[in-house]
Formats: C-alpha cells, structure tokens, sequence
C-alpha cells in the first residue's frame, strides 16, 4: 500500500513513513530492551526519506512536517543511542561462547581493529599523540 502511495504522492508517503517511525522508537522508549528486527523496522520506514526527498516539493517539505519529523526522529535516537549501543554490545558479549578459543581471537581482533580506527581518526584530524599503545587503548 505504501509503494502505491509513493508514486502519487511521495511527500505523503515519506511523512506517513516518518510518523510510524517515530510511534514505534515513542512506543519502545523507556522499554528495557527490543525485539529482534526492532531497528530494521525503523530502518526500513527512513529509508524512504532520503531516496524521496529530491522529488518532494519544498511546499510539501513544510506542509507535511517533514523537517520536522526527521529533528524528531534525529533528537529521539540520539537520546537512546548510548544505553542502546552498551546493551547491543553486551549482548554480543554475552552470545559468543566464552570457553572457546574463538572468542580470545574475536576479543584481541575486536580490540586491535578499534585500536587501528582511533589511530587513524586520530591521523585524520591531525591530533598530535604518542603512538604508546597502552595510553591509546586507554581512550578507547
């Protein structure tokens, strides 16, 4: 049914797209936890916006909201995304096998491969540091 609005009328069907959207991260928010599939779902709903926008008018843009529906959606992930991102990675932790020799592996190539992003992050912006690795992995 979306699909056939997008084609009449995209601007309504990105602002009907954004507005579920942000029932569902209202519905959750404050919830300990999600669903399986939860972010895709919000994924799958946003989408639509950046591959819409070219051909939504500006009139439309303002008429629907839809500005203002992306602040919202921005504003309320943004809110959750720290105590979101810890319990994502806990719970990766927490499904790998920690008796197997495999997660020694995963765990020093998890903690080399963000130890080799801070470095270059750090080249990127030019920052000055000791390349001592004990002091780098301490920011991490």
């Amino acid at each position: 049914l979306l699909q056939d609005v997008v084609r009449e009328s995209p601007g309504v069907a990105v602002s009907i797209a954004l507005h579920a959207a942000l029932a569902f991260i209202d519905d959750w928010a404050g919830k300990q936890g999600f669903e399986a599939g939860f972010w895709q779902s919000i994924a799958d709903l946003i989408v639509l916006y950046p591959q819409k926008l070219p051909v939504i008018s500006g009139m439309d843009l303002t008429r629907l909201r839809i500005a203002a529906l992306d602040d919202a959606i921005r504003n309320r992930i943004r809110a959750h995304y720290p105590a979101t991102l810890q319990e994502v990675l806990a719970e990766r932790i927490r499904s790998i096998d920690q008796s197997t020799t495999t997660f020694h592996d995963l765990l020093s190539h998890a903690f080399l491969s963000a130890f080799q992003e801070l470095v270059q992050v750090l080249d990127e912006v030019q920052a000055e540091y000791v390349p001592i690795r004990g002091t780098l992995i301490s920011l991490l």
